[in-house]
């Protein structure tokens, strides 16, 4: 887990690395990042998704795994069973360590692009959508919500959980 800087000490007596492309990154600009529970940090770029150790770069993209929905993430979220969501510039994937499984339009998702997503106390993923409205799955099974049920625009690009 990710610790806070000490507020004690400038930014400049910090310790600091950056990464770049000949580093391994296939892509510096980096659009969402997410940790998960083995301590690897997940970076969604323009060319692909990539797995940091904190010395190594693994990089998932199209031509390695072809059910990878697209090349540019959007968004990631680490739920708690430990599943990697990844939303993207062409559909939904989650990832369980092993293999994808993708997410489109033909099976209920809004809208191709997804630009947030959010699980919610019960374990339920909530899916952000460029025109396709909100999306929701829960049992595995995916809902769609949109004007029908009361959204006035289509385009949601964040989403926060009420903190009660």
């Amino acid at each position: 887990m990710a610790l806070a800087l000490p507020t004690d000490k400038p930014l400049h007596q910090m310790v600091q690395r950056v990464w770049l492309t000949e580093d391994g990154l296939p892509a510096t600009t980096i659009l969402s990042l997410a940790q998960d529970p083995q301590g690897y940090l997940w970076i969604g770029t323009q060319e692909g998704l990539v797995r940091f150790d904190g010395m190594d770069f693994e990089i998932w993209d199209r031509s390695r795994d072809p059910l990878l929905t697209n090349n540019k993430i959007n968004t990631l979220e680490v739920a708690r069973d430990g599943t990697l969501w990844i939303g993207t510039y062409n559909g939904l994937n989650s990832f369980d360590g092993t293999s994808f499984k993708a997410f489109t339009e033909k099976d209920g998702l809004g809208s191709g692009r997804v630009w947030d997503i959010v699980e919610d106390r019960e374990g339920d993923i909530w899916l952000g959508t460029d025109g396709g409205g909100l999306s929701h799955i829960s049992d595995g099974k995916l809902e769609r919500f949109g004007e029908e049920a009361g959204l006035t625009n289509l385009r949601v690009t964040g989403l926060a959980l009420n903190p009660r």
